[in-house]
């Protein structure tokens, strides 16, 4: 059973929503960096994405942004992508929903909100 460390949302322009699927996993890798957490497992909704990062693939849309996953996973060597439907993963649903409320305020990445942390699990 996985648990909440951490968490960062932001708001960005993004073409497709493979580029933000691919945008926010490679934050997620960044965090994960600087954190240096040890073994890590990365959810994403994006089956397309986590078979590309898997298979080290291209995808000419996002082929920049697939360069920079590799280069930053040489520093990660225990770090995995797991696909997760998005109906099985309301937590990302419900961080979300309060983002485009902008409810959730930035101090969440140090402290997740008790309800978050509770879904977790």
């Amino acid at each position: 059973m996985g648990r909440i460390i951490t968490g960062v949302t932001s708001r960005f322009k993004a073409k497709s929503s493979l580029i933000a699927e691919a945008n926010a996993l490679r934050e997620a890798i960044i965090m994960a960096k600087y954190l240096m957490l040890g073994k890590t497992i990365i959810e994403s909704d994006s089956l397309i994405l986590v078979q590309a990062v898997k298979s080290k693939g291209k995808i000419w849309e996002i082929d920049a942004i697939l360069k920079d996953i590799f280069m930053l996973l040489n520093d990660l060597q225990d770090t995995g992508f797991t696909w997760t439907p998005r109906e099985g993963n309301r937590l990302a649903h419900e961080i979300a929903a309060r983002t485009s409320m902008e409810s959730l305020g930035n101090q969440w990445r140090f402290t997740p909100p008790p309800h978050l942390k509770l879904q977790a699990l």
